[in-house]
Order: C-alpha cells, then sequence, then structure tokens
C-alpha cells in the first residue's frame, strides 16, 4: 500500500477517533452505560501492509486478537502475513475503550520465486481506540503503532537471502471492524 495514502488515511481516522472520544465524555449523565463482559468475534482489518482477518476476544479490561492473510501468486512467490496483539483497555463513556499493548507479525511460508526467505517479523506497541454500536454486535477499532521495528529477509536474487533491519515510527497500525458474538 502507498505510504502517503497510509498516512493521510491514518491522519483521517485518528482526527475521527478523537472526536468520538470528545463526544463520548460530552454524553449525557442519563446514557446507559456500557460493560463489555467478554466476548469473542471475527474481526476483518486494514493495515499498513494488507488486508487481514481472524478471531478477537474483548472484555472489559483486557482484548487479545490474531489475524492472517495468506497470497499465493503465479510466479512460485507465497507468503502467510499474521498478527498477533495483547492488550490492556481502558473503558471511556458512552461506549468507548481506549487500548493499548504489544503487536507481533511473524511471517510464515513466505517464498519469494521459489526461495523461502521466511523468518521476518515486525514488532512494537500499539495505542487503539474503540467504539461499540448500541443495539448490534458491531465494533470499531482504530489502532497505531508509535514505534515499530522490523526484520525483513529479502532474496538477493542469486538464490542468497539478505537481512535488513528498519526502524518505523507512527508508519503502521490499523482499522478494523469486528462482529462480536
Amino acid at each position: 500500500m502507498n505510504s502517503n495514502f497510509f498516512r493521510k488515511s491514518m491522519s483521517v481516522l485518528f482526527v475521527g477517533a478523537v472526536l468520538l472520544i470528545s463526544n463520548a465524555h460530552t454524553a449525557r449523565a442519563d446514557d446507559a452505560e456500557f460493560t463489555e463482559t467478554g466476548r469473542f468475534g471475527l474481526m476483518g482489518t486494514v493495515t499498513d501492509d494488507l488486508l487481514k482477518a481472524g478471531p478477537v476476544f474483548y472484555s472489559e479490561n483486557f482484548e487479545v486478537s490474531a489475524f492472517a492473510h495468506y497470497e499465493n501468486d503465479s510466479d512460485n512467490t507465497t507468503q502467510l502475513d499474521t498478527m498477533f496483539k495483547v492488550g490492556y483497555r481502558i473503558p471511556l463513556q458512552h461506549s468507548n475503550y481506549l487500548s493499548f499493548g504489544a503487536e507481533y507479525s511473524p511471517e510464515f511460508a513466505q517464498k519469494v520465486s521459489g526461495v523461502s526467505v521466511s523468518g521476518t517479523y515486525k514488532i512494537g506497541p500499539y495505542v487503539g481506540f474503540q467504539r461499540y454500536f448500541a443495539g448490534n454486535h458491531l465494533m470499531l477499532n482504530f489502532w497505531i503503532n508509535p514505534f515499530y521495528f522490523e526484520s525483513t529477509k529479502q532474496s538477493d536474487g542469486a538464490g542468497g537471502i539478505a537481512t535488513f533491519i528498519d526502524h518505523r515510527y507512527f508508519q503502521t497500525g490499523g482499522f478494523g471492524i469486528a462482529w462480536l458474538f
């Protein structure tokens, strides 16, 4: 995905999250408070690199999720991207939550033109905002990684493998829609 497009999209989502949070703090006192009792669900996400989907679990103060994306191209290139998140949730007013935790994204079974380059991974903290919709099972989830460490393995074209180390600041994150049971 284009990095500039992603940054602009994340900026728009961040402004939307700030507006939702400010709306949550100005909610009327007679609004019924929402309490998450602990539910499993499925979430589809848009991240800085791929579309992913997978199971999630949310309780009042804890969250865990696992997402995956598999791709197999005609030139003998395969890729299994995964993402695991574990975090803490802070209830805000009016069905909103602030979340923070750790994200780990290893790539398995990755081959480029038939050469195995498995072992690429990303790791870093995240800060997120979640919004439940009253009366239904939908929840919006937005998160951003303030810092991300990335170790990438790539084929050098001659059958060898090169490893590249990178650090990213506020360049990764995602947006997801969950259906909770």
